[in-house]
């Protein structure tokens, strides 16, 4: 397999798929922010927020989840594989749903306990606000600053668990070994511990060695990964499923 910065390519794909799913995060929290903010008001948009991920992950597979299967010519194994996908997709879509909603919650706690301490230097700027539009206010500036968080992690995890879900599906035709490796973008706004597991090899069953944390791919926590290696990574899993697959990668 060539190298051809698989990563990189990778990534324009991805700032495509995290426009769309900013946007529509945003939208979401926008309609929240106009409401009167209560604990009970942000429980209430987990729903919503658990769609708009799951449709984005159906999103992000269908430009993910195909490319193996094609390069095989196989197709009889599509639905299965999807299937597979879309199971993973609801599970996760509702874990991360749950997460947003606490964060959101902790942060709400948190600017009401900032406004009631500020709340004077404020007033000197202006008369009329209120504890609880200041508390608004900054929980949507709060709200704001999460969203490209979510629509790079969200867009990466889809990304990269649909590649890995498919190579399983289409490797579990034959008892080929088959490889994988992990490429970095390679610019300014990488880990270092990133860089240095640029280009590291390990067969497809085994879970890559980043700053001592194991990960089957870019963006899985599965294997209790944390948010060093996972939050904003841009990172790209290559895969090659030949009986050479160790040594052509």
């Amino acid at each position: 397999m060539k190298r051809n910065n698989s990563a990189r390519v990778a990534l324009n794909k991805k700032l495509k798929l995290e426009r769309v799913i900013f946007t529509d995060v945003r939208s979401e929290f926008d309609r929240l922010s106009k409401k009167k903010v209560t604990v009970n008001a942000i429980k209430s948009a987990t729903t919503n927020i658990e769609g708009i991920l799951y449709d984005h992950y159906l999103r992000t597979n269908k430009v993910f989840g195909s490319d193996y299967r094609d390069r095989n010519r196989i197709r009889y194994i599509s639905s299965q594989i999807f299937r597979s996908a879309e199971a993973e997709f609801a599970e996760h879509a509702a874990i991360q749903s749950e997460i947003i909603t606490k964060t959101s919650v902790r942060q709400l706690k948190k600017v009401r306990a900032i406004a009631a301490s500020k709340i004077d230097a404020y007033k000197q700027i202006d008369p009329s606000i209120t504890v609880n539009r200041l508390a608004n206010d900054l929980f949507d500036a709060s709200l704001k600053r999460r969203i490209g968080s979510i629509s790079t992690y969200e867009t990466q995890w889809a990304a990269e668990f649909s590649k890995a879900n498919e190579v399983e599906h289409v490797r579990s035709l034959s008892n080929k070994v088959g490889a994988k490796r992990w490429d970095s973008v390679g610019d300014d706004l990488m880990r270092d511990w990133h860089a240095d597991a640029d280009s590291q090899i390990v067969s497809i069953d085994e879970p890559f060695d980043v700053n001592d944390e194991e990960l089957m791919y870019p963006g899985d926590t599965s294997l209790g990964a944390t948010a060093s290696n996972i939050a904003n990574c841009r990172c790209s899993a290559n895969y090659d499923i030949s009986f050479d697959a160790l040594s052509s990668l």
